[in-house]
């Protein structure tokens, strides 16, 4: 028990000194660095549905419409899951479009949506393009996302989904 009291007190002095504070300060201390982390979070998590909204409607100016839909395909170097799911939510909310996203960095992420009055089936989409980036992914008629090894393949990946939903032959485009 002594020996157990000793490694958390060597604890509490780490976590004083790490904080600048004296060991009596730091449950304060580390209580307040919790509430801003909490508001930085929150503060960051409004300025990317800000940022999401206004990169949507550049991207969506830019793609030509192709029988009553545009196909907007954006390759990311390092994005969050969560930033591409508000990025898709937005440019889905501008009109009548196939949103693929993909994002490098640790592994290779992809995410496809649709609005709900397109035909097709994105399900049907994304089994090839999970073996470009050797992954797995799953999700809903409108909405999928996976994940990989591979980001070498996400490019190829993202021309891949395009081809499927532009070939009205293929599943996926019906």
């Amino acid at each position: 028990s002594v020996l157990s009291g000793q490694r958390d007190l060597e604890t509490l002095s780490f976590v004083a000194r790490q904080l600048s504070v004296g060991l009596n300060e730091v449950p304060a201390r580390v209580e307040k660095q919790i509430q801003e982390s909490r508001q930085l979070r929150k503060t960051l998590q409004v300025k990317n549905r800000m940022l999401a909204g206004l990169l949507a409607k550049e991207l969506y100016a830019q793609v030509q419409g192709h029988e009553g839909r545009r196909i907007v395909k954006q390759l990311f170097e390092d994005e969050e899951m969560e930033f591409l799911k508000l990025l898709a939510q937005a440019l889905v909310s501008l009109g009548n479009c196939v949103v693929l996203l993909g994002s490098g960095g640790l592994q290779a992420s992809l995410l496809f949506a649709q609005g709900e009055n397109l035909p097709g089936d994105l399900r049907q989409i994304l089994p090839a393009c999970c073996q470009l980036i050797e992954g797995k992914g799953g999700g809903t008629r409108t909405l999928v996302q996976a994940g990989g090894k591979n980001t070498s393949q996400l490019q190829q990946a993202l021309d891949l989904a395009e081809q499927r939903i532009m070939d009205k032959s293929a599943p996926g485009s019906s």
